[in-house]
């Protein structure tokens, strides 16, 4: 150090601290950025209100990206005002910003560029450049001579240590010269930088997810069949047939191994990857489906006995796919697609009941026919499977890096190696997955960070969702639809009635894709209570005042199909898509198995006691019970259910730990200027 004659005058840790700063900003994380200024470089936003100017802009321009377009013109309204004092000259930049909320899509904007990374990029060389100013880090005049004396002394102190120094490559050198220079890689045309949805990503994304989906698809025919075998297996005219009580068995046996398959999805999706347990679920799938196509044609209890294996096989499977392609779709899809994608699953089990239903109808009498269909389907699930990439937030949980960043290159439809954004996405993915890793003593159990704010809040919140829509009548309704028919005085093929239901469930979670997307969760649910409470009122006043005999005897069918209307809008499907979302990425798969788990049980608990339930009390009372406690619902959903349309699963994530920037951001980024300049 004295033969070189250098005194370092950097401070390591200001240097880190800026570059910190910048790297958030380059995220797009305008609120982040003014805390650690404020912790960091205190005083500097309160001396220079053109930095203070380009965070406000920064986060609106980050709300206009995600979608958020009501909170983007609320904080716009109050853009101007919280600048002008101190920053007149920025007045032409607030009109350029503001001139995107006229656009329904802001990339069509004359001045879309606003929203491209580049624009990130600006504003960390801003601040760049003035915290390298403010904390006069400066070179000396003569940095030249300044930077060799400085080799020198590092090459000497390292021959001292018997170190081998590094030799940079081409394209490091290339690296050191850009981020010395503050300067972003070069952007010819083959290198654009992705900051919006792209078509190509958007497609890539939604095949993916579809593709994963279609495992629910066999799900949902093993809920559904034991609506098409039952009459045969109680009714046939052969000797093989199953008591009265075997049948209730063969019924409910899915219902009891449905938790433990949601326990068991927690498991896997954690220890395997989403992948993996998709495969599994196929698996077993396929097992059931060819042991009920070749059950016993001769003899009774061997046939109940095979029918019981099956389901309880067909029953764990159904626990373990009520989660692993939601979680799948939610963490390989883009925020404005999150919403509908996740809703696949309510979708593809809707069509797995449809279509069990339609082959019943056709194949009334074969239902080991049924079977085999069932099972060539599975199959070919089975095989759709093995191309799709593994979810990037699962394989950087796993520090498995490299393999992370070639599927998130593949979801995000990016050829281009060391991409911008695939960096900053996969940089978040690990500070988010270490944040929550460092916040642990020790090596914890499953059971101790359920302790941590940001995953029992969740899981209580979800947990309450689901408790209220199997105690409002969901899958009661569901199960007991034909019959309800019947009892009404409907002169209908049970059958028929059921690929009625099953058709609405379809249509109806097809728009609730769309409405999820627009209105976000919030206000289908609050709609969808309602709707729910207003059959169940309406069916208790049959119920009080039959209308069999009369002109009015298609009333109940009515309101049946109304009800699995309104619910499949809120009650049926939400809890299902936003149980993938609001979970840590460490623990989202071992919280949304235990919440499936809690759903199924209650499941379970309901269906073995509504026949006690409707002989104690009788039909009006248990659709009033059902009535009042969809009207619990409605206040469920209105102060404790949170909205996530158009947040990420960080977002979501802060929301939960308390971070009130993430609950309020628009009053959290002006409080905490506001803070900075007091």
């Amino acid at each position: 150090m004295q033969e070189s004659n250098v005194h370092p005058t950097i401070s390591l840790h200001s240097l880190e601290a800026r570059q910190q700063i910048c790297e958030t900003i380059r995220y797009g994380n305008a609120l982040e950025a003014v805390h650690l200024m404020g912790e960091l470089f205190p005083g500097l936003l309160e001396t220079d209100h053109l930095l203070k100017f380009l965070l406000l802009q920064l986060h609106l321009l980050e709300t206009i990206r995600a979608g958020r377009a009501e909170d983007a013109l609320f904080f716009a309204q109050k853009l101007p005002l919280e600048v002008a004092e101190h920053t007149p000259e920025v007045t032409d930049e607030i009109q350029r910003t503001l001139s995107l909320l006229i656009y329904d899509d802001p990339l069509k904007c004359p001045f879309g560029a606003l929203l491209e990374q580049s624009h990130r990029d600006k504003v960390a060389r801003a601040f760049n450049e003035k915290i390298f100013k403010w904390t006069n880090e400066g070179l000396p005049s003569t940095g030249v001579n300044h930077l060799l004396k400085m080799m020198v002394w590092c090459q000497d102190e390292l021959s001292k240590g018997k170190v081998q120094l590094y030799r940079m490559s081409g394209k490091d050198s290339a690296e050191v010269e850009a981020a010395l220079t503050e300067k972003s890689p070069s952007k010819s045309p083959n290198h654009a930088v992705l900051t919006q949805l792209t078509r190509r990503a958007a497609i890539t994304q939604i095949i993916t997810a579809v593709v994963a989906n279609i495992t629910i698809i066999s799900s949902g025919m093993g809920i559904g069949f034991p609506s098409i075998a039952m009459i045969e297996l109680t009714n046939s005219t052969t000797s093989v047939v199953l008591t009265e009580s075997n049948a209730t068995w063969f019924a409910s046996i899915t219902s009891i191994m449905c938790p433990f398959g949601g326990l068991l999805s927690g498991y896997l999706l954690d220890k395997v990857g989403r992948k993996k347990t998709l495969y599994f679920i196929n698996i077993i799938s396929i097992v059931s489906w060819a042991i009920m196509s070749f059950a016993s044609r001769t003899d009774s209890t061997t046939l109940f006995i095979q029918l019981i294996v099956a389901r309880i096989i067909i029953g764990i499977a159904i626990g373990l796919s009520s989660t692993p392609a939601s979680v799948y779709a939610a963490e390989v899809a883009h925020p404005n697609l999150r919403g509908r994608l996740t809703l696949l699953t309510a979708f593809c089990t809707a069509i797995g009941m449809l279509s069990i239903y339609t082959l019943g109808y056709v194949f009334k009498n074969d239902w080991r026919f049924v079977c085999m269909i069932c099972g060539v389907f599975t199959i070919v699930s089975l095989l759709t499977v093995i191309p799709l990439p593994e979810s990037p937030s699962w394989l950087v949980s796993k520090k498995r890096l490299p393999k992370a960043e070639r599927c998130l290159k593949v979801v995000r439809a990016i050829k281009e190696d060391d991409h911008p954004e695939i960096r900053a996405e996969l940089e978040a993915l690990e500070q988010n997955i270490a944040r929550f890793r460092s916040s642990q003593d020790g090596k914890k159990s499953k059971l101790d960070q359920l302790k941590k704010p940001e995953v029992y809040k969740p899981l209580t919140i979800m947990c309450t969702f689901f408790f209220f829509q199997q105690f409002t009548g969901i899958f009661v309704i569901i199960v007991y639809a034909a019959s309800f028919s019947i009892e009404a005085g409907v002169a209908i093929d049970p059958f028929l009635s059921a690929v009625f239901v099953g058709l609405t469930r379809v249509v109806t979670t097809v728009l609730m894709s769309f409405i999820s997307d627009k209105f976000g969760r919030r206000p289908p649910a609050l709609f969808s209570g309602f709707g729910m409470a207003t059959c169940m009122f309406g069916l208790a006043v049959c119920a009080m005042h039959p209308v069999k005999e009369t002109s009015f005897s298609w009333i109940p069918t009515v309101l049946l199909v109304a009800f699995i209307f309104t619910a499949t809008l809120g009650f049926l499907t939400l809890p299902f898509s936003m149980n993938a979302e609001v979970y840590p990425t460490k623990i989202r798969g071992f919280a949304s198995g235990l919440t499936i788990f809690f759903g199924y049980t209650m499941s379970f608990i309901i269906l073995k006691i509504y026949p006690s339930l409707v002989e104690t009390i009788g039909n009006a009372n248990v659709f009033i019970l059902f009535g009042c406690l969809s009207m619990l619902g409605i206040v469920f959903v209105y102060f404790f259910l949170p909205e996530t349309k158009g947040r990420t699963l960080e977002d979501i994530e802060n929301h939960f730990r308390g971070n009130k920037s993430t609950a309020k951001p628009d009053v959290e980024m002006k409080t905490m200027l506001a803070a900075q300049h007091d």
